[in-house]
Formats: structure tokens, sequence, C-alpha cells
């Protein structure tokens, strides 16, 4: 998992949000640390900052997002788009010609199919937000994000049944993938409440 602060339209890099609350880079920064599983200490060591300044970036984030602790600190900052949270950095990669099945519309693509996309920025409640580039899915009929695809070897783990190698355009099974990706959402869900 990566995890992204995004630069606001604040002078510091941070956020100006509605009523004049400035959320700072500096705070989103800490905040971050702490979703990438640092515990408090070695946040703070991370950014170079003591213990108690760090405690202070996220209490403030804390109160100025309306949140009662740092997991809904974290929801409200990505739903207003000040983080980004992604399961895979960058580019598809591609180190032995691995095909790969978009896990939407179940097509098989190599990772030099993918088309590139390109989003203009655009605001959303006073804030801009400057989409990053992505790859999609290369089958016009789906928008899907190519590095969300499944690797051909994790579709035939549970279908060995298939060719080795896919055919272009033919429609794959991944629904016992998406089932197994649900699962793991929800357990993970229900963890996160459970703390």
């Amino acid at each position: 998992m990566v995890i992204n602060v995004r630069k606001g339209n604040a002078d510091d890099g941070g956020f100006i949000l509605e009523g004049d609350i400035h959320v700072t880079q500096r705070e989103l920064e800490a905040l971050a640390t702490i979703a990438e599983g640092y515990d408090n200490e070695n946040s703070a060591n991370k950014l170079g900052i003591s213990y108690t300044t760090l405690r202070n970036h996220t209490y403030n984030i804390m109160k100025k997002l309306g949140a009662k602790n740092r997991t809904q600190a974290l929801v409200k900052a990505v739903e207003n788009g000040m983080i980004v949270i992604s399961l895979k950095r960058g580019k598809v990669a591609n180190p032995s010609n691995e095909c790969y099945v978009c896990k939407y519309c179940g097509r098989a693509f190599t990772p030099d199919e993918a088309i590139e996309i390109h989003e203009e920025p655009f605001i959303v409640n006073h804030v801009l937000l400057e989409p990053p580039d992505w790859e999609k899915c290369p089958y016009s009929d789906c928008n899907a994000h190519a590095p969300d695809a499944y690797t051909w070897g994790k579709v035939k783990y549970y279908h060995p049944e298939y060719p080795e190698i896919p055919e272009k355009g033919v429609k794959y099974s991944t629904d016992e993938l998406l089932e197994a990706e649900y699962q793991a959402y929800i357990d993970a869900k229900r963890e996160m409440e459970d703390r």
C-alpha cells in the first residue's frame, strides 16, 4: 500500500477547507506516517520532529477534520482528496512478459497494452485537485485501472483448466478472486472497528 499526501491550495502545501480551516502539510504528513503503520515514536523520527510535536499535529488534524480518532481522520483526509492511498505504485510491472486479467471486464492484456490517461485538475469544496496520471484497461468498453488487474498466474491458481497463455478478447472468470478480496476487506474493516 502506498500513501501519498497531495499538495493543496495553501502556501505551505496544505489545504484551506470551508470555514477557513487550514490543514497544514505537516499535519497531513504526520497522519500519513501513522497510516503507514508507524507508531508515534517512529513517525516522529521519520519526520524529524519530536514525539510531542507529532502528537500535536495528530490532535490538530483530528480536531480540524471533526474526527474522533486517527482512523476517522485518515478516512476524512482521503475523502477530501488530501491523502491518496494506492494498492500498487506506478505502472504495471512486466518482469517476464506477464499477462494480466482486468478484474472488471475479465479480459487479458499485457502491460504495454495499457492506455495512459491524463485528467485535468478540478475543484471540489474550494480545493484544487490534480489527479495523478493512470493507466487503464486497454479495452474501449472498460475504464478499470490497469494496476488493479490480476496476474495471469493468480487467475490460473483458481482456474487450472485455463490455458497457459490467455487469448486476447476472451473473458475469464475472476469471481473467486473478487470474493477473496472482498472477504479480506470485510475482515480488515472488522479489525479496525474492534480497535
